[in-house]
């Protein structure tokens, strides 16, 4: 059994990508698929995607350029971009690794317009909502399908305990440490391939360090009636 494995799924689901490289199948249902790629300048120096779902590509470290037949785009470390459902986009490394997290929901709205061009976003282009508790959050997109977005807890924050009743959320640190603890268990760091919690899972997040941490946070699909606080 993989390392990574838990109770709550069997994945990930690993294979390789040239020499060294490696995709990792973090989650996969009808609705939506998250998966992590480790890829290597010296093996697999450029790669092409076709997005037939509606797919969010992730820099998680490294640089990234990304070109289809309507624009190209140059994206580095936490920062994303819809791929064209319309085009190829051929994806070259700009840095020795480039490690990325992959993110296809694939029953959205048939009224949703189709991606026909990169569009960069990141904590520095979106606007962010600060929490009384001290939480920034920048969402990087919001939409009936699910939600992706970026947060910053505060050093020694504790979160209240909580659960979504109708939405799966997945929670990747980005820097930092993370720790969760999921129904009631003691705070254990979270898994660096990050951790995927279906609905109804008691869970909260605490960062032990002494800095500030930064989190992606998926949630599908959209939380219309918000968290329920399980105290």
């Amino acid at each position: 059994m993989n390392k990574h494995h838990s109770r709550f799924s069997p994945y990930p689901i690993q294979h390789e990508l040239g020499k060294n490289g490696c995709s990792s199948i973090i989650h996969k249902e009808d609705n939506i698929g998250i998966r992590h790629e480790h890829l290597l300048q010296d093996s697999t120096p450029s790669r092409f995607y076709q997005a037939t779902d509606k797919c969010f590509l992730f820099i998680l470290s490294g640089e990234l350029f990304l070109k289809s037949q309507h624009n190209e785009i140059q994206l580095k470390k936490n920062q994303g971009s819809w791929l064209p459902s319309t085009a190829i986009t051929v994806a070259t490394l700009l840095s020795p690794e480039v490690r990325l997290c992959i993110v296809t929901f694939s029953t959205y709205p048939k009224r949703t317009e189709k991606v026909t061009q990169f569009n960069k976003v990141s904590s520095g282009n979106i606007t962010s909502i600060v929490e009384k508790n001290g939480v920034t959050i920048w969402p990087l997109y919001q939409g009936e399908e699910g939600v992706i977005a970026i947060h910053s807890y505060p050093a020694h924050y504790k979160e209240t305990p909580y659960y979504h009743k109708h939405t799966d959320q997945y929670l990747l640190c980005l820097d930092g440490k993370m720790a969760l603890s999921i129904n009631k268990q003691a705070f254990k760091y979270c898994p660096d391939i990050g951790q995927y919690l279906p609905k109804m899972t008691r869970k909260a997040v605490f960062n032990p360090n002494n800095k500030i941490i930064t989190v992606l946070s998926i949630t599908t699909p959209y939380p219309e009636k918000g968290r329920v606080l399980a105290l």
